[in-house]
């Protein structure tokens, strides 16, 4: 499902105003006009605000908006922004340790 239609949907079934998901989020009714619309893709940031702001699950929001892999289906290897996903939730030692991860991997032949 496009994540505008279901953003919609959201609203919807709240009978809540694009204007008020804006109050709530802190995000402009303008970015949320052009993400409903499709002219604008949800970012990680704007899917976050979303999350907490219908208080859902961030996991939900971003599996709709496309930015995790859809649930129960793993892609091999992970999208980017899957990565960055986890990447932004580990404590800053976690992500030295997937860092130097990284490099070792990237180095390898």
């Amino acid at each position: 499902m496009d994540f505008g239609v279901w953003l919609q949907g959201q609203l919807d079934n709240r009978g809540w105003t694009q204007a008020r998901l804006a109050r709530r989020s802190g995000v402009s009714t303008g970015q949320i006009a052009r993400v409903i619309n499709g002219t604008r893709a949800p970012g990680p940031d704007f899917c976050r605000a979303v999350a907490k702001a219908l208080d859902l699950p961030e996991e939900l929001v971003f599996r709709q908006a496309g930015l995790l892999s859809p649930e129960g289906k793993k892609e091999n290897p992970p999208n980017l922004a899957e990565w960055i996903h986890i990447f932004i939730q580990a404590s800053p030692d976690k992500r030295n340790e997937m860092l130097d991860l990284a490099r070792f991997f990237s180095r390898k032949k």
